[in-house]
């Protein structure tokens, strides 16, 4: 599912905050290497969606490291070097080619050879503010896509000469992002060795760098650092908003879940949380996360009666993103039920 992110500029209620700490920022670097998926389109139509990221490449192979002489040097030039890209093509030994004895096919400067690459990358599903740049190299044209959409080109159209061993530069603003993504290439190598019936080498260099930024959470009411009543005694609604790097909020329904950790002996800090032991992903009813699309925030209705909880011990409300797993934010409570109160102690 793709993710549209609102922002509100302007908020007329802002509840009081239990802290502010300012958002995380992330960054992905994708590039090509033996990890890259490869296949041999020949010279025939390509097939449906090999470009985007639901596409099946089982069957698909990977990539082979390959570099001629030509091509321009990745470790050291910019932007790729110091990123681990790596020139790439499909099966070194290109007798292997299916098409290779096809004299139809082989030898005119005219015909060219498909080949598609594909590498798959995560990204938060909170992910916003995204933006990057992009580099491709090819022998002899290639073009880049990004979930479907093409990102940068290197082709004859667009001046591109491979012998000159340049690469040509695109950049990425506001990129539709899923938890799982696809960089994709079509690289076309033309036939040129005449009288052998063998195809010219081939190869791809590429290279996307992605920045962006993640929401804190802001911990909402009853949540302080005070005793507060349990509703109805038993309930403990644990309510939160997420917010960007500016202060405001991010107003329509993200990827997140939340998980209730403990017990511990004292207030946990990250990696001192205790077991999970029960969480809440986005849905209807009791026991899920719930989205309030007017306010703007989460709620999770943590139930005492539900689980038998240690008197004096410490327990942890962890908001997670749903793509990565990564912790955006965390409250930590103590719980009297004799009295049917809670104490939090700390919020991020």
């Amino acid at each position: 599912m793709k993710r549209l992110v609102s922002i509100l500029l302007a908020l007329a209620v802002c509840a009081a905050l239990v802290a502010v700490v300012w958002a995380n920022t992330g960054s992905v670097s994708v590039f090509s290497d033996a990890d890259t998926k490869v296949d041999y389109a020949g010279y025939g139509s390509l097939p449906d969606g090999w470009n985007t990221p639901d596409f099946d490449e089982t069957g698909w192979e990977n990539a082979k490291l390959y570099k001629h002489s030509n091509y321009l040097d990745p470790t050291t030039e910019a932007p790729f070097s110091g990123t681990g890209a790596k020139w790439i093509s499909y099966r070194v030994d290109q007798t292997q080619l299916p098409d290779y004895n096809d004299p139809s096919m082989i030898g005119g400067d005219t015909n060219f050879a498909t080949y598609l690459f594909r590498k798959t990358f995560q990204v938060p599903a909170t992910a916003y503010n995204v933006s990057g740049s992009a580099a491709v190299a090819a022998d002899n044209y290639g073009w880049l896509y990004l979930n479907g959409d093409l990102v940068v080109e290197a082709t004859a159209d667009s001046g591109y000469n491979f012998r000159s061993g340049e690469q040509v530069m695109g950049t990425i603003s506001a990129p539709s992002l899923e938890c799982t993504n696809v960089l994709a290439a079509r690289v076309e190598n033309g036939a040129r060795v005449s009288g052998t019936g063998q195809h010219g080498p081939m190869g791809l260099l590429f290279l996307l760098d992605l920045d962006y930024e993640v929401p804190d959470v802001m911990w909402q009411p009853p949540l302080t650092n005070a005793d507060f009543a349990l509703q109805d005694g038993t309930t403990m609604p644990l309510k939160f908003k997420l917010k960007m790097q500016d202060g405001t909020l991010i107003t329509d329904m993200q990827g997140v879940y939340l998980v209730v950790h403990g017990p511990t002996v004292g207030p946990g800090e990250p990696g001192a949380w205790g077991a999970g032991f029960v969480t809440y992903n986005l849905g209807e009813g009791i026991e899920s996360l719930r989205f309030d699309p007017c306010e703007y925030y989460y709620i999770a209705n943590f139930r005492t009666k539900d689980f038998p909880l240690e008197s004096g011990k410490w327990y942890t409300a962890v908001v997670h993103d749903s793509c990565t797993g990564q912790a955006l934010g965390h409250y930590t409570f103590m719980v009297d039920e004799a009295r049917g109160t809670a104490r939090g102690n700390s919020g991020k």
